[in-house]
């Protein structure tokens, strides 16, 4: 058996590192337009540093250039260790709160919030894996029960109201059992009537 003693400061430098390497991320892909990004996840070992990147580009996928692109610059963030890229698509925005938050913001400067709010009913959905028969009559690998939006600000398709206003849904239910999770985010963006701030609760179930 090995024993490794890891210090306060090499705790320090490592998530130092880490920002840096997802403000890495976010520079190398922000590039491509209407290409939406979560935050990403790392698992470090001793000698290795394997790194999720989940992103939303409905109808697009990332080009061998432009992964390439973002694994030379990993690997220059964690010089001494051998980086391992995992990029996963999804295909459905409310699989990430982070992702569903931007998604809103930007809807918000169509769509007035009652109407977000509307059309959010269609993300109450199971969601099946894409390895499964279309017959299949195994249960779905997660589904959302419930998810609760906030707004804080005024949205352009907001005439009137005070600067300070709050809009909140909700719709579906709370993940309070062993199998289920709670996902939260919040995005903040600006518009011509100030910054706003989105944010998202989506409680989930898996099997």
């Amino acid at each position: 058996m090995n024993a490794y003693q890891f210090a306060k400061s090499n705790a320090a430098n490592l998530l130092k590192t880490e920002r840096y390497a997802t403000a890495v991320v976010t520079a190398c892909l922000s590039a491509h337009e209407g290409l939406l990004l979560a935050k990403p996840i790392f698992a470090v070992q001793q000698h290795k540093v394997t790194v999720h990147v989940f992103y939303y580009w409905p109808g697009r996928t990332l080009q061998h250039a432009s992964i390439a692109t973002l694994g030379g610059a990993l690997t220059s963030c964690f010089a001494s260790k051998v980086v391992e890229l995992r990029l996963v698509q999804l295909s459905n925005m409310s699989l990430d709160s982070s992702i569903l938050a931007q998604c809103l913001a930007l809807q918000g400067n169509k769509l007035p919030f009652n109407r977000i709010a509307e059309l959010l009913k269609s993300l109450l959905t199971p969601v099946f894996n894409d390895a499964m028969p279309a017959n299949s009559l195994a249960l779905p690998v997660s589904s959302l029960t419930g998810l609760q939006i906030k707004l804080s600000g005024r949205l352009t398709t907001q005439r009137y109201g005070p600067r300070q206003t709050v809009s909140l849904t909700h719709m579906g239910s709370a993940a309070k059992s062993s199998i289920g999770m709670t996902d939260y985010s919040q995005f903040t963006a600006k518009n011509k009537l100030g910054a706003f701030t989105v944010k998202v609760w989506l409680s989930q179930h898996s099997s």
